[in-house]
C-alpha cells in the first residue's frame, strides 16, 4: 500500500464524533456522508449493515462503524473502495488490520474501551454479511475483551495525511475541571479559513477555561459557524476583514439574531411555550461571548450596541425550570420545575404561604426519609450478611461450595457464598469475568442470587450510589450532583485526602464548578450524616481494593458501585447521565413518594434544601452559602414568580414600619407615623415582626451541617425593582425637598417615603451593590422625576 503524502506524526489525533451523528432522514442519501467508500462497494456494505442486526439500533451501530472506517481511509489518504472486487484483495485485508488497531488507539478516536470493541465487532459483522467474497484479516473481533496491543502499535506507526486530519479533527473546549467537549466549527473553515477558525476556537477556549462545561458556549460557536455557512450559501459570504469592521458587525449581528431565533422553525420536535424565552436567554449569553471575543480582538464590537432581542421574555413564565402541564380537560397550568414540589405560578398570596411554608417542607422531609430508609436497609443487609458469614466456621472445598450454592441444594448456600467471597476475594470480585465455585460459568442461573449476595456483601448498586448522593444533597446544598459524584476519597498514591475526621466533625471537600470563587467547599458533617458517610466508606472498601489491584479507573472516587450485582465496578463522571436513572429509581418508590416520584431529582433536592435554609433564617447570605452561590443569584433563581412576589411584597409590608422608626427616630412624628398609641405597642410589633420571621412552624432542618451563627434573624430587605416604583419614590423625595425649602411641614408618610427613597438610592448607587441592570434602572428613573404630581400629597 502506498504511504500517504503530506505526512506527520503529530500529537493526539481524534476523529470528531459529530461525523458519526447521521439521522434516519440523512441516511436516505448515504453517499453524501462517505468519501472513500463509493459506488457498488458502498451499496453492498450498507445492505450488509441492514442484515447484520435485526434491531434498528443495531443496524445504526453497524452504519456508524462504516462511517468510522471511511474516516480511517481518509486519515490514511487511502484510494477509494468502489467495487466488489476491492474486498477480496491483500490491500483490503491490510486495511482491516490497521482499522482494528486504529479503534484501539487514542490517536484516532477517544472512545471508551467497550465502545472501541463494539465498533470493531460491528464492522466485522458487516463484512461477514457481504454478498461477495471477502479476504478477512487474521484478527477476528469479538463483542468483549480488548483490541490486541500489537494491532494498536502497528497503527500508531502509520503517518497521517495532515489535510485530512485537519478536516476530521474535533474542535475541543476544556472546562476548568479538565472536561473536554466539542464545538462544531467545521462549517466555518471553507468560508473564513483555517487561520480565523483557529483564532475563533482559541477565543472560545479562553472563555471556557474558567467555567464549568458550558453548553451555551458550545451552542454559540456551533450556531455562528452554521450562520456563516448559511450566509455563504445565500451569496453573502463573510470574511475576517468584514468581521473587523464595527459598522458591518452591527448589521451582521441583527441577521445573526434572526438566524438564532429562527431555530424555532428548524426544530424537528414540537415548539413548546418555553422555547422563545429560552432562545432569548441563550441570546443574552451570546452577547457576553461576543464581547469577550471582541476584547480578544478576534472580532469587532458592534458600532452602537449588541442587539438585545426582547429582554422582557426573560421575566415571562416561559423559561428555565418551567413546564406547561395539561390536564384531561385540556386546561393548562405552568409550574416551576426547580424544586421537588411542583409549584403553580398563578397561585394566590395565601396559597403561596401555605405551599412554601408547609407543603415544600413536608415534601422535603418525605423525600429525605425515603433516601435515609433506603440506605439504612442496604447497610442493615450488610450487617446481616456479616452475621450469616460468621455462622460458617470453616470453608469446605471448592467442589463442596459449588454443590451447596446451587439453587436446588438442600442446604442454604447463601451464608457459605458470603463466607467464600469474604475470605477468598476480600469481599468482592467481578463475577462477570472471573469463574468462582459459586458461579463457575459466571452466570447466576441455578445458583444463589447475585443480587442478594451483593447486598449481603455490602457492594452498592447504582441505586445505592444515587441514594447516597441525593441524601448528601439533602443535608447540605453545596453537595451538587456533579460535585459529590466526582469527589475524591484518595489521592493518586492511595492516601486518604477526604472525609477526614477533625475536632469540628467529618470534613468532606467537594468542587462545585459554577461557584463564584475557586469552587472548593469544605463541608463539616456531624451526627448521623457523618456516621452514614463512614459506613459508606467502610462497605465499599472491598470494591475499592479490587479496583486498585486491577487498575480499574475511578478507584479514587468516594462514589463507586457496580452496574450489575457482583459485576464490573463503575463510577460517575461530571458528564454522567444521572437524571433519567434517578427518575426510574424514584418511580419504583411511587407507592411511598406519590406524585413526588415523577418530580424528584438530585438537583431539585439541593434547590429545595437551599430555599428551606432561607425560610429558616430569612437570610440570603446563608442561603447563598448553603448552595455555594452568590447572594445576587440565590433566591430569585430558585423561586417561581408568584413566590418571589410574595416575599418581596410581604417584606415591604413588614419593613415599612421598621423604616418609619429609622426615618422618624427622635422626632415628634414617630408615634403618629406608626399609628401606635403606646411605646408598648411599638415594642410588641418589633418583637413579632423584626426578631422572628413570619414562619408558621419552627421545625429545624437536619443537623447535617452547622453554622456558628445559627440564630434566626431578619437582616435582608427585599424591594421589588421597577422603573415606575423608582421614579415615584424619587419624585416624592424631590417634592418633599421643595416643600421643606418653602417652610411647609411634611406629612409623616412623606417623611417616611422620602427617607426610604434616599436610603434606597444611596444603597443602589454604592459600590457595595453590584447589579448593574438595577443601577441603570435607578439612573433612568432619575431622568423621569416629576415632583409636581406630589407637591400637594406630601404636605401635612
Amino acid at each position: 500500500m502506498t504511504p500517504p503524502r503530506n505526512k506527520q506524526n503529530g500529537s493526539l489525533t481524534t476523529v470528531s464524533r459529530s461525523l458519526l451523528r447521521v439521522t434516519n432522514e440523512e441516511w436516505t442519501n448515504p453517499a453524501e456522508h462517505f468519501e472513500r467508500l463509493r459506488g457498488h462497494a458502498l451499496e453492498l456494505l450498507l445492505a450488509a449493515a441492514s442484515l447484520a442486526s435485526t434491531s434498528g439500533s443495531g443496524q445504526w451501530q453497524c452504519k456508524r462503524a462504516l462511517l468510522l472506517f471511511d474516516c480511517f481511509l481518509r486519515v490514511l489518504d487511502a484510494p477509494p473502495i468502489s467495487s466488489a472486487s476491492d474486498f477480496f484483495t491483500v490491500r483490503f485485508r491490510t486495511l482491516q488490520t490497521l482499522f482494528y488497531g486504529a479503534l484501539g488507539s487514542k490517536r484516532f478516536i477517544n472512545f471508551a474501551n467497550a465502545s472501541r470493541v463494539a465498533m470493531a465487532y460491528n464492522f466485522y459483522k458487516v463484512l461477514k454479511r457481504l454478498k461477495t467474497p471477502v479476504l478477512f484479516a487474521n484478527h477476528k473481533p469479538k463483542g468483549v475483551g480488548q483490541i490486541p496491543e500489537d494491532l494498536v502499535q502497528a497503527f500508531d506507526k502509520i503517518e497521517f495525511n495532515d489535510a485530512q486530519v485537519y478536516k476530521l479533527r474535533p474542535y475541543l473546549l476544556t472546562s476548568k475541571s479538565g472536561t473536554e467537549y466539542n464545538v462544531l466549527l467545521n462549517d466555518m473553515v471553507p468560508i473564513l479559513g483555517e487561520l480565523f477558525t483557529n483564532a475563533f476556537l482559541d477565543g472560545l477556549k479562553t472563555i471556557a477555561r474558567s467555567k464549568a462545561k458550558d453548553a451555551a458556549l458550545r451552542d454559540f460557536g456551533t450556531t455562528f459557524a452554521k450562520f456563516v455557512s448559511h450566509k455563504a450559501a445565500n451569496h453573502q459570504p463573510i470574511s475576517p476583514k468584514l468581521l473587523a469592521d464595527p459598522s458591518y458587525v452591527q448589521i451582521l449581528l441583527v441577521d445573526f439574531m434572526e438566524y438564532h431565533f429562527m431555530k424555532m422553525t428548524r426544530r424537528k420536535t414540537a415548539v413548546q411555550e418555553a422555547t422563545i424565552g429560552s432562545l432569548q436567554k441563550l441570546w443574552s449569553r451570546y452577547r457576553i461571548y461576543w464581547n469577550s471575543l471582541a476584547t480578544q480582538k478576534i472580532v469587532a464590537s458592534p458600532m452602537n450596541a449588541f442587539p438585545s432581542g426582547n429582554p422582557k421574555l426573560l421575566s415571562d413564565n416561559s423559561i428555565g425550570h418551567r413546564k406547561v402541564n395539561t390536564d384531561t380537560d385540556g386546561n393548562t397550568t405552568i409550574t416551576t420545575e426547580k424544586l421537588i414540589t411542583a409549584v403553580p405560578l398563578h397561585i394566590t398570596d395565601e396559597e403561596a404561604t401555605k405551599l412554601i411554608f408547609e407543603q415544600l417542607k413536608s415534601d422535603f422531609i418525605r423525600v429525605q426519609a425515603w433516601l435515609r430508609d433506603h440506605l439504612n436497609s442496604f447497610f442493615d443487609d450488610y450487617e446481616t450478611g456479616h452475621k450469616l458469614a460468621s455462622e460458617v466456621l470453616e470453608l469446605p472445598t471448592d467442589d463442596e461450595i459449588e454443590q451447596a450454592t446451587r439453587s436446588n441444594s438442600k442446604k442454604d448456600g447463601l451464608p457459605l457464598a458470603i463466607k467464600y467471597f469474604k475470605e477468598a476475594h476480600g469481599g468482592y470480585t467481578d463475577t462477570s469475568r472471573l469463574s468462582t465455585p459459586v458461579y463457575p460459568d459466571l452466570a447466576a442461573r441455578t445458583r444463589v442470587s447475585k443480587e442478594h449476595l451483593s447486598r449481603y456483601l455490602g457492594i452498592p448498586s447504582r441505586q445505592e450510589a444515587m441514594a447516597f448522593m441525593a441524601f448528601l444533597a439533602s443535608q447540605d446544598g453545596r453537595f451538587s450532583e456533579s460535585a459529590i459524584a466526582t469527589a475524591k476519597l484518595l489521592d493518586s498514591n492511595g492516601n486518604r485526602i477526604n472525609a477526614v475526621e477533625t475536632d469540628a466533625g467529618l470534613i468532606l471537600t467537594v468542587l462545585k464548578e459554577r461557584d463564584a470563587g475557586d469552587g472548593w467547599h469544605d463541608v463539616i458533617l456531624k451526627g448521623k450524616t457523618s456516621a452514614l458517610v463512614k459506613r459508606w466508606i467502610h462497605v465499599t472498601t472491598p470494591l475499592r481494593n479490587y479496583m486498585i489491584n486491577n487498575g480499574v479507573r475511578g478507584w479514587q472516587n468516594l462514589i463507586i458501585y457496580t452496574g450489575r450485582p457482583l459485576g464490573s465496578p463503575a463510577h460517575f463522571t461530571r458528564t454522567s447521565n444521572i437524571n433519567s436513572t434517578f427518575r426510574n429509581f424514584a418511580l419504583k418508590a411511587e407507592s411511598r413518594l406519590g406524585k413526588l416520584a415523577s418530580q424528584v431529582t438530585i438537583p431539585r433536592i439541593r434547590s429545595t434544601r437551599g430555599v428551606l435554609v432561607f425560610l429558616e433564617s430569612m437570610n440570603l447570605t446563608k442561603m447563598a452559602k448553603e448552595l455555594g452561590n452568590t447572594n445576587e443569584t440565590s433566591l430569585r433563581n430558585y423561586l417561581p414568580d408568584s413566590l418571589w412576589e410574595y416575599f418581596t411584597t410581604r417584606w415591604i409590608r413588614i419593613f415599612q414600619n421598621l423604616l418609619i422608626v429609622e426615618a422618624t427616630r427622635d422626632t415628634h412624628y414617630m408615634q403618629k407615623a406608626l399609628h401606635f398609641s403606646t411605646a408598648a405597642e411599638m415594642d410588641e410589633f418589633l418583637k413579632n415582626h423584626a426578631v422572628i420571621p413570619l414562619i408558621p412552624t419552627n421545625r429545624e432542618l437536619s443537623d447535617a451541617s452547622t453554622d456558628a451563627d445559627s440564630k434566626r434573624k431578619a437582616d435582608e430587605l427585599m424591594v421589588a425593582a421597577s422603573p415606575g416604583i423608582f421614579a415615584t419614590l424619587l419624585s416624592i423625595s424631590e417634592a418633599s425637598r421643595q416643600v421643606v425649602e418653602q417652610g411647609i411641614r411634611l406629612s409623616p408618610q412623606a417623611i417616611y417615603w422620602s427617607e426610604f427613597a434616599q436610603r434606597l438610592r444611596a444603597h443602589i448607587e454604592s459600590d457595595a451593590f453590584h447589579d448593574h441592570s438595577i443601577k441603570q434602572m435607578m439612573c433612568a428613573a432619575s431622568a423621569n422625576v416629576n415632583s409636581a404630581n406630589f407637591i400637594e400629597v406630601v404636605r401635612d
